[in-house]
């Protein structure tokens, strides 16, 4: 920097310029229509819980028998491996 630095006119008027600020009421009516539209969405969003539909119970189950009886079956095949 050079001491002998002669100040700039325009950099002068814009540091007497002031600041850029939104209203009370502008602020206030971004934040309502912001709440607004995320309740909006959250209630768009969240379905009401529903029990499982009494086909989906069944195969469930089914499948879970299935399983069951293919493990047993399973081990069973492999004791007989075992002993012969």
């Amino acid at each position: 920097m050079n001491l002998h630095e002669q100040s700039d006119p325009i950099l002068r008027a814009l540091n007497e310029v002031a600041p850029i600020e939104p209203s009370a009421g502008f602020e206030r009516r971004v934040l309502l229509r912001s709440h607004a539209a995320l309740a909006r969405r959250r209630r768009r969003e969240i379905p009401a819980i529903q029990p499982p539909a009494v086909r989906t119970r069944l195969a469930d189950v089914a499948m879970a028998a299935a399983i069951g009886l293919y493990a047993t079956l399973a081990a069973m095949q492999a004791v007989i491996l075992t002993l012969q």
